[in-house]
């Protein structure tokens, strides 16, 4: 779903770094900014592709930089994609993260970049935590390995999102 050459945001987490590992060997040509050290790591060798690290604080366990400095930084940017991990998908509520850093991270990301990719694997589908992100008028794209049929697929596909249903790899 990347268009060689773009520059993309990658968030944190487990499914951004899953997205990372995935993008190697494809030679996308893409500047990369990421707040995750992991993704970083994940990419800086692979050819033609330029790695950036916002800066701020860096978060124990997720290895993840927040805070002003790296929402500032994000406002410096122009994104064309924004690779988002989450807490949660819901229906009624759309997309939620349980960190308020996180979140407030997240929502710098979804005002700098034309399209954003919300990527969740099917248990935090139905799921809504403290923090909003954003709603599903405000993402483009939602990539997960959950059913056609949940009520959160169904409310995103109304809403006018681009579903991308994923099977086991």
């Amino acid at each position: 779903l990347l268009v060689p050459g773009e520059c993309v945001l990658i968030d944190s987490g487990s499914t951004a770094l899953a997205v990372a590992k995935a993008i190697r060997g494809r030679n996308l040509c893409l500047t990369v900014v990421t707040p995750n050290l992991l993704v970083a790591l994940e990419l800086v060798e692979e050819p033609n592709t330029v790695v950036i690290l916002p800066g701020g604080e860096l978060r124990p366990g997720e290895l993840s930089l927040v805070g002003a400095e790296t929402i500032h930084a994000y406002g410096t940017y122009n994104i064309d994609t924004f690779v988002m991990g989450v807490g949660g998908v819901d229906a009624e509520r759309g997309i939620s993260d349980y960190n308020r850093s996180e979140a407030a991270k997240k929502r710098a990301g979804v005002a700098v970049s034309r399209r954003v990719f919300v990527c969740v694997d099917a248990c935090k589908l139905d799921r809504s935590y403290l923090s909003s992100v954003a709603s599903f008028a405000e993402i483009d794209v939602l990539v997960t390995d959950g059913e056609a049929d949940s009520a959160t697929v169904r409310t995103a596909v109304d809403a006018g999102v681009q579903v991308v249903l994923v099977g086991d790899a």
